[in-house]
């Protein structure tokens, strides 16, 4: 029977009921004691070719009692953008993983230095540490049944660890009995598509450290691909779970969208979960509670769906498609994601110089006769690739078109007239018989011979301001290359007003369909380069210059694909701040001015918009003095305790926000408040201290059923 507090607040029964709710609690409290953990700091584990060795210790997280026999062993991974980090900061989520019922493995590992890269060395020791699991770990009590755990940099270094198995460079020790295989992972606001992310949002700092430099340094280039977890996806693939914030500043969830993607393209198993309002550590992630919830629920049903069929001492197997009469259906406008690992090879195209060996297939049956393009444009940086159309699968025979990737660009392009109704055969291949996962895109189709850009011509430049403009170079007829490009004829043209005497910024950042551009600015059509730029600058992804121009002055800006290839991208134009000037941010818009003239907005002395994030102030919130409720601004002017940005003093959901008893602060104040409390007391959440007095303690739970059965009025 659902009691009110209100309702009998006074009467006999609440004191025995109150008495009982206290027994209850005690005998709560006293099984969670019994279940407290133990650690074991500081053993070793053996991993060749590390420096400096003391680096390989590992603790192990256990009940109180000493290991659970049978329990899951799950090897944690610590973050700390791999140059810093030690395995005791995840102490407190490997405790909470104990208190489960789980054994935890947590290791240190080799951390990059200034100017000493530390690839490949984190794997090897992730690897090293499962094997010590399956040998010593198991003498010791522990079940060979490992579950790889890790948060950021940790997650990107275990998941690729995890997903790589038989991988010879990373295992350099004979495997254990059971072999490196791991049978689930669970991974927490990592990388996982290195290439992609460096293409699209240049090279962080932290990740050209790890590897090196920047992916533009054709030395370090290819490690991108060998240290990202989707370049192992195979239908080997251990089931995973993906953790990541929508709002994280530090890593883009998009990483866990597309390992996500790319498993459930191989048929693995995997269970994403995108966490709105969270950040890199932040939001829901802040809690080691959440987390320990999060990793021990996904566990079992992980653990459930396990791999099979697959031979553990060669777990590449050959993809589904990698014969041309299993071809995968390909449509066009769309973007697959497809790995040549384990690929057998049938043909080579004539474009692939006689060594494009490992092939996979799709079919394309075209709705309209139309002129179709493919490309490979995001594929692995670390190979190249040839992209083969034909209209039959006879080996060899019925080739339309081929293309193999140039060096620079990392890609492939083919285009050719299809016609309605025939099916064509559409070859991926890796050059020099290299292997790796790649991105197929097809085009929508257009009529041929038509469709050429509006601006194809340089007398027909088209207007842009200050922003970014999408366009395209398919179809492009071509001017001639520039001076700073080889084989960019195929090209655009652009006309730029200033509309400020000032320095401006031109790029192509954010076109990953066209990554490899040239950008050129000329005074007229028919005049010498001001600037010519292809992508030559040691960290940056894309073309760009500076210009100082004066108000009123006209640029003409030509862009054109490297090599000849073609696609779409994105053309930004941003003022540069002089030394007296800025980013003005005011509420979510920004723009370069002083700051007298910036007023009451926010000013960053030097900085460009386009590095500014400019956001709008929080809305305000309710702010609780006693049980008296009022709307502050933010904490700072909160005169007591401020509920949050947002939250209102009273709604049809929420009437009382201010009472005590209320704890989960939404609909009154009822059983679920108790309910609420005591999950958040047993999960040592900061909300299970609700006296303010910086522990969870036994008085905590008193006080809460005192102020629930005192109950508040609306």
């Amino acid at each position: 029977m659902l009691i009110t507090p209100l309702s009998l607040w006074g009467r006999r029964s609440v004191s025995i009921n109150l008495v009982r709710q206290t027994v209850l609690v005690a005998a709560l409290l006293s099984s969670s004691a019994a279940n407290a953990h133990q650690v074991t700091r500081n053993l070793s584990y053996t991993s060749p070719g590390c420096w400096p060795a003391d680096v390989t210790k590992l603790d192990i997280y256990t009940a109180n009692g000493g290991i659970t026999p049978g329990a899951p062993t799950i090897l944690n991974i610590h973050g700390g953008g791999y140059t810093s980090g030690d395995k005791r900061d995840d102490g407190p989520l490997c405790g909470l993983l104990a208190d489960r019922g789980f054994n935890v493995v947590s290791i240190n590992y080799t951390l990059a230095t200034p100017g000493v890269p530390s690839f490949p060395q984190p794997v090897r020791d992730a690897k090293a540490a499962i094997r010590w699991i399956r040998t010593e770990g198991v003498a010791l009590g522990l079940s060979p049944t490992i579950v790889v755990i890790g948060t950021s940099a940790g997650s990107t270094i275990g998941v690729a660890a995890a997903f790589s198995e038989g991988h010879a460079d990373f295992e350099l020790l004979a495997p254990p009995l059971g072999g490196y295989r791991v049978d689930a992972v669970v991974g927490v606001s990592g990388r996982y598509d290195l290439v992609w992310d460096a293409m699209t949002n240049g090279t962080p700092q932290p990740l050209a450290a790890y590897l090196g430099g920047p992916i533009t340094n054709e030395t370090y280039s290819a490690r991108f691909s060998n240290a990202a977890a989707i370049s192992y996806v195979s239908p080997c693939t251990p089931p995973t779970k993906l953790i990541h914030g929508d709002l994280d500043p530090v890593v883009p969830f998009q990483h866990s969208l597309r390992l996500s993607g790319a498993m459930s393209g191989a048929g693995n198993f995997n269970i994403l979960q995108i966490l709105p309002g969270a950040g890199h550590g932040s939001g829901s992630l802040a809690s080691s509670g959440f987390v320990a919830d999060a990793i021990a629920n996904a566990i079992p049903q992980l653990l459930a769906n396990p791999v099979v069929g697959c031979n553990t001492s060669n777990p590449i197997t050959s993809p589904a498609n990698d014969r041309c009469t299993d071809a995968s259906l390909l449509v066009p406008g769309s973007m697959v994601m497809g790995t040549t690992l384990g690929a057998i090879g049938t043909i080579v195209t004539p474009c692939g110089n006689g060594t494009d060996t490992r092939d996979v297939w799709y079919r394309f049956t075209p709705p309209l006769t139309r002129r179709y393009t493919f490309d490979s444009i995001r594929a692995n940086p670390s190979f190249d690739t040839t992209i083969g159309v034909y209209s039959t699968c006879s080996p060899g025979a019925g080739l339309v078109a081929c293309d193999q990737g140039s060096g620079g660009a990392w890609c492939a392009q083919v285009s050719a007239v299809m016609s309605a109704g025939q099916h064509y055969y559409i070859r991926v291949s890796g050059v020099n018989g290299a292997a790796g996962p790649f991105t197929l895109n097809a085009g929508a189709g257009v009529v041929p011979g038509g469709d050429v850009p509006a601006n194809d011509m340089c007398d027909s430049a088209q207007q842009v301001s200050v922003g970014s403009t999408l366009s395209t170079t398919v179809n492009a007829t071509g001017n001639g290359t520039s001076q700073c490009g080889i084989n960019d004829y195929d090209d655009v043209w652009f006309q730029f007003v200033s509309p400020n005497a000032a320095v401006f910024r031109i790029n192509t950042s954010g076109s990953p369909l066209l990554p490899d551009t040239t950008l050129v600015a000329f005074d007229a059509c028919s005049s010498e380069p001001l600037a010519c730029n292809d992508n030559a600058a040691f960290d940056q992804p894309y073309a760009q210059i500076d210009l100082p121009l004066q108000y009123g002055q006209s640029v003409l800006v030509r862009i054109a694909g490297e090599g000849g290839v073609q696609g779409r991208f994105s053309l930004n134009i941003e003022q540069l701040p002089r030394p007296d000037q800025g980013a003005c941010c005011r509420q979510s818009m920004c723009d370069i001015r002083s700051a007298d003239d910036c007023g009451t907005g926010v000013w960053y002395q030097l900085l460009a918009c386009s590095l500014t994030p400019c956001v709008p102030p929080p809305p305000p919130g309710a702010c609780c003095n006693g049980t008296t409720c009022t709307m502050a601004d933010d904490a700072v002017s909160c005169v007591g305790a401020f509920l949050g940005a947002g939250m209102l003093c009273a709604s049809p959901q929420n009437p009382i926000a201010c009472c005590p008893a209320n704890f989960n602060r939404s609909g009154g104040v009822t059983v679920q408040d108790i309910f609420d409390f005591l999950s958040a007391y047993f999960s040592s959440a900061n909300a299970g201290d609700f006296n303010g007095t910086g522990a969870c303690t036994v008085q905590d739970v008193f006080d809460f059923l005192s102020a629930y059965f005192t109950g508040c009025g609306a």
